[in-house]
């Protein structure tokens, strides 16, 4: 093993950078998770669900998602096989 590896220190996040993400997660997901879910208690759910530019909007996301999965893992691929051809 080289020594330089062996020397470095492994990162460890400090308490404060936890409580801040804790924060941006409260409020970028969960509270507008709890406050969309507690509107829905008066919405026809199925009758939005089975609306067609829902099921248009669902087809899109579905698919940008997959285009993304595929580049970012193929990108990744990539990387890894450039990284061990120069090791």
């Amino acid at each position: 093993m080289n020594s330089s590896v062996a020397a470095r220190k492994k990162w460890v996040p400090s308490t404060a950078l936890k409580i801040l993400l804790c924060i941006f997660w409260l409020f970028a997901i969960i509270l507008p998770l709890i406050r969309m879910l507690s509107n829905m208690a008066s919405v026809d759910v199925f009758a939005v669900i089975s609306a067609s530019k829902f099921v248009k909007a669902l087809w899109h996301s579905l698919l940008v998602s997959a285009v993304a999965t595929l580049i970012s893992v193929g990108l990744a691929g990539l990387l890894a096989w450039c990284i061990q051809v120069q090791t």
